[in-house]
């Protein structure tokens, strides 16, 4: 059987406080959403009731906003609530699954300017179907070549340093024994948003997400912001991706939203998205 959640996050079961309308389209897809209490997510209700998703939104608040699902830890900002999805709908998850950030507009949102919503509108699902997990951006920095050495050192990765020399303890701590030694290094598109399909999620046993939200709940390595930044540097690796997985840029913005060109950007030639 499964392993249970731990005592760090038993008594904090999910609340749905909204009806979860299950909304079956061509594309069966699911939008997992962070929020806190300053930010409106009226933006989400509008995009799925006319795009066909089905909204989960977890308040991320101590004192949880009425109306909305209660994650079962709310550390790392986004991750408390992303992995609280994965193992409250493990067994009905939808067929793609988009996990974002409440906020309507991001300073990491690179296609279409800052708004999350420009994002969702010409993502293409083909391109999440073909290769099963997609960061929503495609700008290589921060994070690419390496995310664990970069050439430009931002204030959050001198805040989070400790992190990084640790990084081989909490690689187990997190990922287990039975995933190997940690890579040498790791390099991603930055940020905690992204597409990921139902048979990825599901190579890995549900006991694996509980060990995650765990260690998420549990550990004192770091604080909120912390842990949300190390988990950023493992979606893709918990996602069946390379340690090292930096897309090519324009490559990218036209596999995941159809902006092929020709522009300067492409030198005047029309790349070819990939297909299902």
């Amino acid at each position: 059987p499964a392993a249970s959640v731990s005592d760090a996050t038993e008594g904090k079961n999910p609340e749905v406080t909204y009806e979860v309308e299950r909304k079956w389209r061509q594309q069966d897809v699911a939008l997992v959403v962070a929020k806190t209490a300053e930010e409106s997510v009226d933006w989400i209700f509008s995009y799925c009731e006319n795009y066909g998703c089905t909204p989960y939104i977890y308040s991320l608040d101590d004192e949880p906003e009425e109306g909305f699902l209660i994650p079962y830890t709310n550390r790392g900002h986004e991750a408390g609530a992303y992995l609280s999805y994965l193992t409250q709908y493990y067994d009905s998850l939808h067929d793609y699954t988009i996990f974002v950030h409440g906020r309507e507009e991001h300073w990491h949102n690179d296609v279409a300017g800052p708004k999350t919503l420009n994002q969702l509108l010409n993502l293409r699902m083909q391109a999440v179907q073909h290769f099963g997990y997609v960061n929503l951006r495609c700008l290589r920095r921060p994070g690419c070549p390496s995310s664990l050495r970069q050439d430009i050192i931002e204030q959050s990765d001198i805040e989070n340093q400790n992190l990084v020399d640790n990084f081989d303890l909490i690689w187990t701590e997190i990922m287990g024994t039975r995933a190997g030694p940690p890579p040498d290094d790791i390099g991603h598109n930055c940020c905690g948003q992204f597409a990921v399909a139902k048979n990825i999620i599901q190579k890995r046993p549900i006991n694996d997400y509980e060990r995650f939200v765990d260690w998420v709940a549990k550990t004192q390595w770091s604080e909120n912001y912390g842990i949300g930044w190390m988990m950023e540097k493992l979606w893709h690796i918990i996602f069946q991706m390379p340690a090292n997985h930096c897309a090519d840029e324009l490559q990218c913005r036209c596999d995941l939203y159809g902006w092929c060109g020709p522009n300067p950007l492409t030198e005047g030639v029309v790349l070819k998205p990939v297909s299902s």
